[in-house]
């Protein structure tokens, strides 16, 4: 083989590649690729609805991450992060439970699609999710707090008291 057809061959070779990067580009990775990068924590979960089934905030975290697979598979229910990581954000049709990640005393944090907005106050870790001391979504005491998103795609704090409120879940999943 000459220098000549080695080099037409090689430039064959390359813009086969070229074009194979370039399609890759447009299209994609594949799902197992995606996972992967999940998996590894290079991708965070995002917001992919809510439930049509609605339940009371002391309704149970097993129940509420059960509700999501059901509806959503492969999605669990949503981290207050993960809601607002999630573009556009989310405006769901009626009050949707979120769990939050706070892990301490912080000012109360709104999200919605203009940005976070802090309100005066704080909010104690130990009583977040209608916790306190009998497990997450437990908890029907009015000093204990949940986060949902009301229709307007804003996160807002409430007591556990109401034990007639119906909640949809905010689901997340890659």
């Amino acid at each position: 083989m000459s220098r000549t057809q080695a080099f037409r061959l090689s430039g064959f070779a390359l813009g086969a590649i070229v074009t194979l990067v370039a399609v890759l580009v447009l299209l994609g990775p594949p799902d197992d690729v995606r996972r992967a990068h999940a998996d590894g924590l290079a991708v965070a979960p995002v917001y992919v609805g809510a439930t049509s089934a609605t339940f009371p905030s002391a309704g149970g975290y097993a129940a509420f991450n059960a509700a999501c697979e059901t509806e959503f598979p492969d999605s669990r229910m949503c981290a207050d992060s993960w809601v607002a990581h999630t573009f556009p954000a989310p405006v769901p049709t009626t009050d949707t439970l979120v769990l939050t990640t706070v892990t301490g005393v912080r000012e109360n944090v709104h999200y919605s699609a203009a940005g976070p907005a802090v309100e005066s106050g704080s909010v104690n870790a130990a009583d977040m999710n209608c916790s306190q001391s009998t497990g997450m979504f437990s908890s029907t005491d009015s000093y204990d707090k949940l986060l949902y998103i009301d229709d307007t795609g804003e996160l807002k704090w409430t007591g556990c008291g109401n034990t007639s409120a119906l909640y949809a879940i905010a689901c997340c999943g890659l």
